[in-house]
């Protein structure tokens, strides 16, 4: 569903609040995903997980910063180009 620096989101599939799950991160086509941890810390009112993810090198984490950075950028932009 979203994802940020530190965190992410995604469907409830029958995890459980305070479980920790390893996963595969995969944050474009073009790059290979990774391996993560997350650790699921709510279950809201919409059946969504909202996790931190946890146990990534340091080289993973700049990825996954890069990439959030990269989307905000886009996100700024869209807004921009719709106020014109």
């Amino acid at each position: 569903v979203d994802i940020c620096a530190g965190g992410i989101s995604f469907p409830n599939d029958n995890y459980e609040k305070g479980a920790s799950y390893d996963c595969k991160i995969k944050l474009t086509r073009d790059m290979e995903p990774f391996t993560a941890q997350v650790i699921i810390h709510k279950i809201d009112d919409k059946n969504i997980c909202r996790c931190s993810i946890v146990n990534l090198t340091d080289e993973q984490d700049d990825l996954v910063h890069h990439y959030v950075l990269e989307r905000q950028k886009e996100e700024l932009e869209e807004k921009r180009k719709g106020q014109l």
